[in-house]
């Protein structure tokens, strides 16, 4: 029988490169007519936005608020990704755990208003820094940039940690052995043979961490100073305050300018292949052949520096330091993780009618009346529908993209993935904003239907990395095997791939839930008297009408997030355990045959005698 050909999966990419371009490319040219077009053509727009100092000013508070935050979450960060590569399976399970639990448990309304309890001027933490005597009595750390910079680093840290991380496993540690053996020391080798296979990797972190930071609204409209306004909560104004849609739109555009330049630069310097796990070696040996490696490992390798790093890895103090100095950065962070959920949690089930922690007494009165009001749940049920709508879209897109870029024989592969990801790396205000205007041109604003839409669009770069990821472990001989046994795509669909990919469709599934349920940007441009998700509500309490029912709204998005995950580890050991007894009882065991000793082969195994215990 001959052996099929390999199938080409290329049409699979067109149903999801359709839908961004109608739905991600293309509002980008209607933020374009709503900037130029007012009814006339002309600039206006675009000179008051780089001379009016209230925009350029909120430009110039937007980068130093990105750059601040990228660089505490770098450093911050670089102590959790060496602990992961560095102190063993036990650490890196745990580690991920706590940066799991966070980035999937809290929306960004949650963390804000557990930020907004723990620094006020009556929150634990604002108490801590006056106990150790860094703030006067009466004096919060809230509003304020540090307040800003704190609250962004705790959502930043598990995107970067995970994308650093996703490159530095994967180095060769022989490398640093051959370093070692050729006459340097620890910390030399380190600097010489680690280092410089991270840098594409700490880039790529760092650069979505800028990215990320430059589009957040929630967190400095509700932490930070009226005076230190940035561009996003600027744009927002101009849509729900003033209804200036075509200021608005100039100042989206700025942002996408600023975005791009960095984008470009960054470009140029090889360091966007290494989002999203692109090999180490690959990097380091592109980062090697380069002339600042050249330089670096030049004066890594200087008598000056072999004498300071010989000093500090010969000396007991130092290294000991180095030693408490680590572990105790890290424990410290992994309560840093856990300090938003403790606090919401906690804060919901106070008695009193003011938002404390700890919380005065215990009671669930403010679940009750969280489920008694109607504007709650009916906010709770428009996010739940919404979000299940988009989850179920995105993983059906996203398991086509990842066929298509799997198995698919195309030209334009990368250009692809660039458009599948990019809703990731461009600050998701830009994108929504244009899709607002593309809303309400096609008739689909303030609609359950337009809502869902901007959320598939940010939830399809999950989906398709996830099931991407499943697809390059895929065993394809099953696909193969059942082609040639005459099987059609649908019956190999639901045979062979939904079975087996069930557990990443599922993950998948679970990450576009939560990044639709917790959304908020593109559903506060969306919403009107009739239709408000959950968390445009919490904004609107967190707004006008602060009380612990806020909180327990915060409570309810935990406690559907660690259900999710529960359900998720459950559901990936029983299909592990239902694989393994699969595996168990259709394997027949074969013995091998003995050799006799006339040199021919016995046609079946002698019996062989039982072994007796001693």
């Amino acid at each position: 029988m001959r052996t099929p050909k390999k199938p080409s999966v290329g049409w699979a990419a067109i149903p999801p490169t359709l839908f961004l371009l109608l739905f991600f490319i293309l509002p980008l040219f209607y933020m374009v007519r709503q900037s130029l077009w007012l009814p006339e053509l002309t600039a206006e727009k675009y000179a008051e936005s780089v001379t009016n100092p209230a925009y350029t000013g909120g430009l110039k508070n937007s980068l130093v608020l990105a750059l601040y935050a990228t660089l505490y979450t770098t450093v911050l960060g670089l102590f959790l990704v060496y602990a992961m590569d560095r102190w063993g399976k036990k650490w890196q399970a745990v580690i991920s755990i706590f940066l799991l639990i966070p980035l999937v448990t809290n929306g960004e309304l949650v963390r804000v208003l557990a930020w907004m309890i723990g620094l006020s001027p009556t929150g634990p933490i604002t108490a801590g820094a006056r106990f150790l005597g860094f703030l006067d009595p009466g004096q919060g750390l809230a509003p304020g940039l540090g307040a800003v910079v704190l609250g962004l680093v705790h959502i930043l840290l598990p995107f970067f940690v995970f994308v650093v991380y996703s490159t530095t496993r994967g180095s060769d540690a022989r490398i640093e052995q051959a370093a070692v053996l050729m006459g340097a020391n620890r910390f030399q080798a380190f600097l010489y043979a680690v280092l410089p296979a991270a840098v594409p990797g700490i880039l790529a972190g760092m650069l979505l961490a800028f990215m990320m930071t430059l589009g957040y609204y929630a967190t400095p409209a509700l932490l930070g100073n009226p005076q230190d306004t940035v561009l996003p909560v600027l744009i927002a104004n101009q849509i729900k305050l003033l209804g200036d849609y075509g200021q608005a739109a100039a100042l989206g555009m700025l942002l996408l300018g600023v975005i791009l330049l960095f984008l470009f630069a960054l470009n140029r310097l090889g360091v966007m292949q290494s989002l999203y796990g692109a090999p180490a070696h690959r990097d380091a040996a592109r980062t090697g052949q380069s002339r600042l490696s050249l330089y670096w490992c030049t004066l890594v390798c200087s008598s000056p520096v072999q004498r300071v790093t010989s000093f500090i890895s010969g000396t007991r103090a130092f290294t000991w330091a180095g030693y408490v100095l680590s572990r105790t950065t890290v424990v410290l962070l992994l309560v840093f993780l856990t300090i938003p959920l403790v606090i919401s949690l906690g804060a919901s089930f106070t008695t009193t009618e003011l938002l404390t922690f700890p919380p005065q007494g215990f009671s669930l009165r403010w679940y009750k009346t969280f489920l008694s009001d109607q504007v709650w749940t009916t906010s709770a049920l428009n996010s739940l529908l919404i979000a299940l709508i988009s989850a179920v879209v995105s993983v059906v897109f996203g398991a086509l993209a990842a066929a298509a870029l799997t198995r698919g024989k195309f030209k334009g592969k990368g250009a692809l993935f660039a458009l599948l990801i990019a809703p990731l790396v461009i600050p998701w205000i830009v994108p929504a904003l244009g899709l607002y205007f593309e809303s309400v041109s096609l008739g689909v604003a303030f609609t359950y239907a337009g809502i869902s839409i901007g959320h598939v669009v940010l939830a399809l770069p999950y989906s398709t990395l996830v099931i991407s990821t499943a697809l390059r472990g895929f065993d394809w001989r099953l696909d193969l095997a059942a082609r040639m046994s005459g099987a059609s795509l649908g019956r190999r669909i639901i045979d062979i791939y939904i079975p087996l990919l069930r557990p990443a469709m599922f993950s998948a599934f679970l990450f576009s839930f939560l990044t639709s349920f917790t959304e908020f940007v593109f559903a506060f441009f969306m919403s009107d008297v009739r239709l408000k998700t959950l968390p445009v509500q919490m904004w609107e309490g967190l707004t006008f009408n602060v009380t612990p029912t806020v909180a327990a709204a915060g409570g309810i998005f935990t406690a559907l997030a660690l259900a999710a995950m529960m359900a998720a580890g459950i559901w990936q050991f029983l299909s592990a355990r239902r694989l393994t007894a699969q595996t168990i009882g259709n394997t027949k065991t074969v013995p091998f045959p003995d050799r006799p000793r006339d040199g021919g082969m016995q046609e079946h195994a002698p019996e062989q005698p039982a072994l007796r215990s001693s």
